[in-house]
């Protein structure tokens, strides 16, 4: 069901113009997606879906409070080190590697690529490495041109 959730929450993703239908269907091109999830409201399943983590900073009235409940609450989003979420901050692409593959991928599958050096500007060994080199490996992220 999680998966089936992440894969709605990609598709609002898409009506909104961040991502388009392409990388969607590649990252979920192994899934069983079916057609009875077209009318499903993601806000009515989250809303199913208990969490312990909150963020002082995303109110209910906040038009992704749903999403980022969600995604907290299954640990695929942590926050800040001083716990806020920040939901008006523009998300940069190291963020959005890590929402997209922990949202798709195992992440005990992702620690061999933490040592990488997969594009000039991505040193080893920081937080986000695995993610971008992760995307990089698996044709998500192309670099700067």
């Amino acid at each position: 069901m999680a998966g089936d959730m992440i894969y709605l929450w990609f598709l609002t993703l898409v009506d909104a113009g961040y991502i388009n239908q392409e990388f969607v269907d590649q990252v979920f091109g192994n899934d069983f997606v079916y057609e009875e999830y077209a009318d499903v409201d993601l806000a009515e399943v989250i809303e199913e879906t208990t969490t312990d983590r909150t963020f002082p900073d995303v109110t209910r009235t906040h038009l992704y409070y749903d999403a980022i409940m969600y995604l907290g609450s299954h640990d695929i989003v942590q926050g800040y080190p001083d716990g806020t979420f920040k939901p008006n901050q523009t998300v940069n692409r190291a963020e959005m590697m890590k929402i997209l593959v922990e949202a798709t991928v195992d992440g005990g599958s992702l620690e061999s690529y933490s040592n990488e050096k997969c594009f000039p500007d991505v040193p080893a060994e920081q937080w986000y490495t695995k993610y971008i080199c992760y995307g990089k490996t698996n044709d998500w992220v192309l670099g700067y041109t």
